[in-house]
């Protein structure tokens, strides 16, 4: 526990340095070029003595991650045509009126102002891991601070800034040239897509080599490997938030037509086609892949399906003995729950692991899942069903 608390330590003043220096040439002071260099030939060396079929999986989850991804943004899109219009039909009606009323640009810059809107609430949406993270940081500054850093670097360099100049969008120019600028592969949520499959590929190659890393590692690893699915998450939501607001802004402040397109379109619909990007790009920050999607194969998340979708049955001598949250949290997924303790399912979490540390009085409970099922064992405790050590 002393070696974890250490290196939190370690963590933590990384991010303070990181935000008083402004960009991460805050480092070098406090971590020297070989060092790094030591963590790669480690991480080599974890790859190397991953078996074959363990590395085939990760490469199989590449492709499955680049397509969920796809399709979560491409899922976007049609919410946004839900939001857009009552119909395809009628919005086809109206922009056929407004062009034979020779006002096909006012018409258009309504309904972009409309999407800009629609955005504006989906990437509010997703930065209130901003605050969330805020609030954690005053509990627990160790654990919050990389990932608030993370956030917020992320947002900053995908977009560019303020101005929406640069960022992951505009990397069209160095790659393609100039006359490539507003590519249709980085302008959408292809490049979105591609960065999640990146990040989560990243993720699953560092926990599924860690077992594999020399005995004598650097402790960085176990770090990096204990917190790299919330800063996975972190950089996806602040890479998209990023992303969503660089689109938006090239399609109503900074209007311009994509380069590279298979046929030719007004002005207008180029401003539609990014801000429709945008929407799906803000909205897949809502949805980002969680904890268990990520570390767990569909054979282990299976049975957890199973059991959250039964509903617990409680006593009315036992609900005496519990609050309305705790009762609703209990029959919802209680079953889940007990499944965990009695070792029915396995845990695909560290919450969940915690959970069951929880379950056995080794921590204390500081969750809604871990504080209701504490009551639920006081509360059968206090019906007179089981002593207080048993969890189940």
């Amino acid at each position: 526990m002393d070696s974890i608390n250490k290196l939190d330590a370690q963590v933590n003043q990384l991010a303070v340095e990181i935000l008083m220096a402004g960009g991460p040439d805050a480092l070098t002071p406090f971590i020297a070029r070989t060092r790094f260099d030591e963590m790669a030939q480690e991480l080599n060396y974890a790859i190397q003595h991953t078996s074959k079929e363990d590395m085939a999986a990760l490469m199989g989850h590449l492709a499955r991650d680049s397509g969920s991804a796809l399709v979560r943004r491409v899922l976007g899109v049609l919410a946004l045509c839900k939001n857009l219009t009552t119909g395809s039909l009628s919005e086809l009606e109206g922009l056929l009126k407004a062009y034979g009323a020779e006002n096909l640009l006012q018409h258009m810059a309504g309904r972009l102002g409309h999407a800009y809107a629609i955005t504006s609430k989906a990437i509010f949406s997703g930065a209130t891991g901003f605050t969330e993270l805020a609030r954690e940081l005053k509990a627990n500054p160790a654990e919050a601070a990389p990932k608030l850093l993370v956030l917020v670097f992320a947002s900053v360099a995908a977009s560019g800034g303020i101005d929406g100049n640069g960022g992951l969008p505009d990397t069209d120019i160095p790659l393609m040239g100039i006359g490539a600028h507003r590519s249709p592969f980085t302008h959408s949520i292809i490049i979105g897509s591609l960065l999640e499959a990146g990040l989560l590929m990243l993720t699953r190659i560092v926990l599924g080599t860690h077992k594999n890393l020399p005995d004598e590692h650097d402790p960085l690893w176990d770090g990096i490997a204990r917190h790299s699915v919330e800063l996975l998450k972190s950089a996806g939501k602040g890479a998209s938030i990023g992303i969503a607001y660089h689109l938006m802004v090239d399609a109503v402040a900074q209007p311009g037509a994509y380069h590279g397109m298979p046929f030719d379109m007004p002005l207008e619909a180029h401003q539609a086609v990014l801000a429709g990007n945008s929407i799906a790009e803000g909205a897949a920050v809502r949805s980002y892949p969680d904890e268990e999607a990520i570390v767990a194969t569909p054979e282990l998340i299976a049975p957890h399906k199973k059991y959250r979708s039964i509903q617990m049955e409680l006593a009315p001598a036992l609900k005496e003995y519990l609050t309305e949250r705790e009762i609703a949290l209990l029959v919802r997924y209680g079953a889940w729950l007990q499944a965990l303790v009695k070792r029915d399912i396995l845990p695909t979490t560290m919450a969940q692991v915690r959970f069951l540390k929880v379950s056995a009085e080794q921590l204390t409970a500081t969750t809604d899942y871990e504080k209701a099922w504490a009551a639920f064992v006081e509360a059968k405790s206090m019906a007179g069903w089981l002593t207080k050590k048993s969890t189940i």
